[in-house]
């Protein structure tokens, strides 16, 4: 397949997904199946859903074990936010951190019986200002 080809493809492809999010019928989707119209909510039906409040973000501080630095990183994340050479440095950072947000803060240990447990938590939850 050339070069020009494959951008093409990739281009219908593109053109398709954008078709689809939008709502318009193209060959291919009216072809595979056919969907049906999807209901609209009114302005009464958003008013009525209660409002969810995101959840409260955790950071855990730990040590890398493929070069011994300490990192950052919220919960689900795969890639830390950011890196340090010490435990009193990343533990700062996450708690300016934490207090922007209200977040908490899970600290790991690195060494002994303990390794990879945490051993200490801070909540920094905002404070309520009237």
């Amino acid at each position: 397949m050339s070069r020009k080809e494959r951008k093409a493809k990739r281009k219908a492809k593109k053109e398709a997904r954008k078709a689809k999010k939008q709502g318009v019928a193209t060959k291919e989707s009216t072809t595979a199946k056919k969907e049906e119209p999807k209901e609209s909510k009114s302005e009464k039906d958003f008013e009525a859903e209660p409002k969810v409040k995101p959840e409260k973000r955790v950071y855990h501080v730990s040590k890398r074990s493929k070069d011994g630095k300490w990192q950052i990183l919220g919960v689900g994340d795969t890639r830390p936010i950011k890196l340090f050479d010490t435990k009193a440095e990343a533990e700062e950072y996450a708690a300016k951190l934490a207090t922007k947000q209200g977040a908490t803060v899970l600290t790991h240990a690195s060494k002994g019986e303990n390794k990879g447990r945490i051993v200490e938590g801070q909540d920094y939850a905002s404070k309520d200002k009237e």
